[in-house]
């Protein structure tokens, strides 16, 4: 698995755990973004390779848990 695919599994969870913690799929996706900059700010700082493009995986794995959690919602099962 590269890392990458790290990401954007890292960003689905986080948005996925927060967003039905939170019952707030937006929320979830938010702090997915928030945990995705803290760390590439982590990396950039000497402990790995800061790449926009994993922040990027991040915030797509987000995305798609957000968009998973309002499902229901938009097709009118809940």
């Amino acid at each position: 698995m590269n890392d990458k695919m790290k990401h954007m599994i890292a960003g689905f969870i986080i948005a996925l755990l927060f967003g039905c913690l939170l019952n707030d799929p937006f929320g979830g996706f938010l702090i997915s973004l928030v945990a995705g900059l803290a760390k590439e700010i982590w990396d950039y700082f000497g402990h790995g390779v800061s790449e926009l493009e994993d922040f990027l995986a991040t915030a797509q794995g987000g995305a798609i848990g957000c968009v998973i959690l309002y499902l229901p919602s938009i097709l009118g099962v809940w």
